[in-house]
């Protein structure tokens, strides 16, 4: 293709020719430099790249240098200041150990008088079981005879419910006898339904009454018995506390112990303890430096070992003495940690020692708690024979209030006989002197068994008693609610009865009313011998109707008797209910008492036992802890002995090495002055080789610029030929040359 690059230049003229000669070699002369500035810079890049690189590598060795001027000045900061830690450590622990033997002292004093103490509270404790031993011998003979009251009192339980049941009967015999006699009594007329029905508007207003003025009375009940509960409970709890001040009291007195002195004793053993784990957490704060501290020179002395071995690389300095020293060094402080690790298992056999004697103190408050604690029990042993008398006054009581309402049951039965005189027949009058009779003789039957109560107390148990009588309260209190209410459902079906042939026979009437004379005198005849309350017959309807009103008018005079007679009942029926609620709330709380005492009993029964042989076995592992004591006393002794003789030795070999020390400081400000100087000469070369580095930029400036310069001449060379092939282009397009 060469041809044809020249083939454009053939039809030129020669000046033409000449002048694109000339610019082509140009072009290529210009080339060749630009190719040997290239290879120049590219050069003198590398010879920046090998002088960067020689700086930095001056610069490294420089601040290695000063590292280690660093790290020798700290080290000898460091031994300057463990030096005078390890003379303080030595006035520290002499101490200490002064004060550990004075604490042996007052220990054994402490041990001796702790020991006499002991003595003391074993005879007191065998005094106390004798004591004890008795009191349960006596408790199971009364628990033998209150069983025995038991049974004769559950006997003559059920006969006086035999008695109830024969009772109960013969009143529902009377109740039916009057319920026929009130059928047969019924009138009917049409005249008498507007009185009826007021009736019966009455009744049902005097019942809601009656219901209104039950609640009222029950929540007046309510609130007097919480009332009573609460005045109750506060005396309860004054007694306690007054109980609880006597008993503390008490306990001095029998012990003969100040309890005072010995809260006061407890305190000061608190207080002695807690300087012993100050002491403890101390020795161990100082250990734990001791360790830091040895670490930290283990770390310097394998600096320094390490620094001895970069300079002999670098700068080639005999260190072979250094070494050695390192060496001993290391050997030493080695001896020391073994030192000091006997030292930590001394003093964890001072904290075991102290520890047994707080123990031992510790066994000795027990002691004196059980000691308490049985004198404790004595006291609760006379409260519950205390509890038992007032369970014997609560019999009486009980016992009091049954023969009350005997009497009063006999009263109402009494009354019962007057208000169904008017209505009942002889023959019901008959049955209720029978009835009377039988009372009067369940009654004296009753006040026997009363009278024979007293004498067979010593032998009834009163839980038992308790029992029986709840039970028999609680069955009284069912029969009367349900006969109440079969009471009140016959008088209702009664008068439901009454009402309805009421109107039957005024429907009758009504209807026969235009019947012949005959049919009237037929049933005039008849009237009187059915009803019996008259005895010639009525000649008119309207006779007849007076006698109607006259029934009428008995009817409810004797229905108001009646409830008259009920709501007294009802009356002293809720009186007897509340009077039996109160019985069996306080038998509930005897009963729970009684429960309460026999666990208590028991239990401390138990616990005594158990104390027992808690005690001895306590006893024995403390004469076991104090020949223990007495070995590890002597053995202490001993090692503190050895231990005075090895600090005197320690002593003499912390002075050696400190002589050994100052030696070493000596040689180490030596070599430090050796390495200054060295560095001052390294500043120098740094010197020196940044003068060479800003010549060598200097270079590189002059010849960029010539670069650039060449640079511009091959543009303005470009552009030129630019313009001349324009040219050319031109002329070939005017048709100069082809």
């Amino acid at each position: 293709m060469s041809w044809l690059t020249e083939e454009w230049k053939e039809q030129l003229p020669a000046e033409a020719t000449n002048y694109i000669q000339n610019l082509e070699e140009i072009v290529e002369k210009s080339k060749k430099e630009l190719k040997e500035y290239q290879f120049k810079i590219q050069s003198l890049e590398a010879e920046l790249e090998n002088s960067k690189q020689k700086s930095e590598e001056n610069i490294g060795e420089t601040n290695a240098l000063e590292r280690q001027i660093n790290t020798l000045y700290a080290e000898l900061e460091k031994e300057k200041e463990e030096s005078k830690n390890h003379l303080a450590s030595k006035t520290s622990k002499e101490n200490i150990i002064c004060g550990l033997r004075e604490e042996v002292d007052r220990l054994r004093s402490d041990f001796g008088e702790v020991k006499s103490t002991n003595t003391k509270l074993v005879g007191q404790l065998e005094t106390l079981e004798t004591e004890q031993n008795q009191n349960d011998h006596r408790k199971n003979e009364d628990l033998d005879r209150l069983k025995e009251l038991k049974v004769l009192n559950e006997q003559r339980l059920e006969e006086l419910r035999r008695q109830l049941e024969s009772l109960s009967r013969d009143k529902q015999s009377v109740e039916k006898a009057y319920e026929e006699k009130i059928k047969d009594m019924c009138c009917e007329s049409e005249s008498d339904k507007q009185s009826i029905k007021e009736l019966t508007n009455q009744i049902e207003s005097q019942t809601l009454q009656i219901q209104r003025l039950e609640a009222f009375n029950s929540k007046q009940e309510d609130q007097e018995k919480m009332k009573l509960c609460l005045q109750q409970r506060e005396k309860e709890i004054e007694e306690l506390q007054m109980k609880i001040q006597n008993h503390q009291c008490d306990v001095g007195n029998y012990l003969g112990i100040d309890l005072g002195k010995i809260c006061s004793e407890t305190s000061v053993c608190g207080s002695d303890f807690t300087e012993m784990k100050e002491t403890c957490k101390k020795l161990v704060q100082e250990n734990k430096e001791l360790k830091r501290m040895l670490s930290q020179h283990t770390l310097t002395s394998v600096s320094v070992q390490s620094s001895s071995i970069g300079p002999e690389t670098v700068l080639s300095f005999p260190m072979t003495d250094d070494q050695k020293c390192h060496q001993s060094s290391s050997a030493e402080r080695m001896c020391l940690e073994s030192e000091i690790q006997t030292l930590k298992e001394e003093n964890q056999r001072m904290k075991e020692v102290y520890e047994s004697h707080m123990r031992a103190c510790a066994n000795n408050a027990r002691i004196a708690r059980k000691s308490s604690s049985a004198t404790i029990q004595s006291f609760e042993l006379e409260e519950l024979r205390r509890k038992v008398q007032i369970l014997e006054s609560l019999k009486e009581k009980l016992e009091k209030a049954l023969a009350e309402k005997l009497s009063e049951c006999s009263k109402l039965q009494q009354e019962l006989s007057e208000l169904n005189k008017g209505v009942v027949s002889q023959h019901a009058v008959d049955k209720l002197e029978d009835l009377v009779d039988v009372i009067l003789q369940k009654k004296k039957s009753s006040s026997e068994c009363l009278t024979d109560v007293p004498s067979m107390q010593n032998n009834i148990d009163p839980k038992s008693l308790k029992d029986i009588v709840g039970s028999t309260i609680s069955s009284l209190h069912d029969e009367l609610v349900s006969d109440h209410e079969t009471t009140r459902q016959s008088i209702k079906d009664s008068t439901n009865k009454v009402i309805s042939a009421i109107q039957i026979h005024l429907a009758s009437h009504a209807r026969n009313i235009g019947t012949s004379s005959a049919a009237h005198v037929n049933r005039n005849k008849a009237s009187p011998r059915k009803y019996g309350y008259t005895s010639n017959p009525p000649k008119n309807s309207l006779e007849e109707v007076e006698l109607i009103r006259d029934r009428l008018d008995h009817l409810q005079d004797t229905i108001h008797g009646r409830e008259n007679d009920m709501r007294k009942t009802q009356k002293d029926r809720d009186r007897v209910q509340e009077e039996l609620v109160k019985m069996m709330e306080l038998m509930k709380k005897k009963d729970e008492e009684l429960g309460k005492i026999s666990c208590m009993y028991e239990l401390e029964k138990q616990k005594v036992n158990e104390n027992s042989s808690c005690y001895r076995a306590e006893m024995e592992a403390l004469k076991i802890e104090q020949l223990e004591i007495y070995k590890e006393f002597r053995e202490m002794c001993d090692n503190l002995k050895k231990k005075d003789i090895e600090l005197l030795n320690k002593t003499k070999q912390s002075k050696l090495l400190n002589a050994e020390w100052r030696q070493r400081e000596d040689n180490l400000n030596e070599r430090i002055l050796t390495l200054e100087k060295e560095i001052c000469e390294k500043h120098s070369d740094m010197e020196n080789l940044e003068c060479q580095l800003k010549s060598v930029n200097r270079e590189n400036e002059l010849v960029m610029n010539r670069l650039r310069q060449s640079e511009d001449q091959l543009q303005s060379f470009h552009d030129s030929l630019s313009r001349v092939e324009e040219l050319m282009f031109k002329a070939k397009g005017e048709g100069l040359y082809y």
